[in-house]
């Protein structure tokens, strides 16, 4: 009888590390996929190094309010 309650147990707690490792694989995974998405230009595409430096100054300081 006590080992019958402590292989329940045991199976439980391997459920849990399952779904932990899971979650984790699963998260890593989806950072990494976002990565990938946004150097293939999927998301969009990525500004050059130069627009960056050097943005439009009107678009810089533009000021948008509603009164």
């Amino acid at each position: 009888m006590a080992k019958s309650g402590n292989s329940k147990k045991g199976q439980s707690y391997l459920k849990w590390v399952w779904f932990i490792w899971i979650v984790f694989i699963l998260g890593v995974s989806s950072v990494i996929t976002i990565f990938m998405l946004a150097a293939s230009g999927g998301l969009g595409e990525m500004p050059t190094f130069e627009r960056l430096e050097n943005p439009q100054t009107n678009l810089a300081t533009e000021i948008i309010s509603s009164d």
